[in-house]
């Protein structure tokens, strides 16, 4: 296979090696599935206009279909909805545990909670639930009866968090569940 218009006469060396493996990247990346590629595009195309597509580049793309890479906690809290039993204190604690996580357990954290380790680009006000309605987060006081552990309600982008009586208790819990990293499952 010739990677340009009378490769197959030219002997590849150092000065050349270069563009020799450009062009070699680029036909296995792109031209050795050129077909299977442009069929993706067509039904690309289908689904979301060409025109609409071409004004990103590749980076906003990636931006808008991932989600935002950082979590900003002040937003985290600004967007965050409280029910359940009424205990500011935990609910400060809470934040105080998140606000001491790596970027790696928030994320973590927003996984197990929310079902996606990034955040919408229009941040923590533009979550939604599984049927695509805007769904706040939400933090669920609960009894120590109803749970003793924390549990996630991905598909409602709810937490609930049972009454602990202790800081460590909470974050003996929550880091406990996240380590083993499950995820609560429940219908509603």
């Amino acid at each position: 296979m010739e990677l340009k218009l009378g490769g197959s006469e030219i002997d590849v060396t150092n000065e050349n090696k270069f563009e020799y493996l450009q062009l070699k990247m680029k036909h296995m990346m792109l031209g050795s599935v050129a077909t299977q590629l442009r069929f993706l595009l067509k039904g690309l195309h289908e689904v979301v206009p060409q025109e609409l597509l071409s004004v990103f580049d590749y980076q906003e793309l990636e931006l808008m279909l991932n989600g935002v890479p950082t979590i900003s906690l002040k937003d985290w809290q600004n967007e965050t909805k409280v029910v359940g039993i009424v205990n500011p204190l935990l609910v400060s604690w809470f934040w105080e545990i998140v606000s001491n996580f790596s970027e790696a357990d928030k994320a973590k954290l927003l996984q197990f909670c929310t079902g996606s380790s990034r955040v919408p680009i229009q941040g923590f006000k533009a979550l939604q639930a599984n049927d695509g309605r805007l769904c706040p987060f939400t933090l669920s006081i609960i009894d120590m009866s109803v749970s003793v552990f924390p549990r996630s309600h991905t598909c409602f982008n709810r937490l609930d968090l049972p009454d602990y009586d202790t800081k460590t208790g909470l974050e003996d819990a929550m880091t406990l569940v996240m380590a083993m990293e499950v995820t609560g499952f429940t219908t509603e």
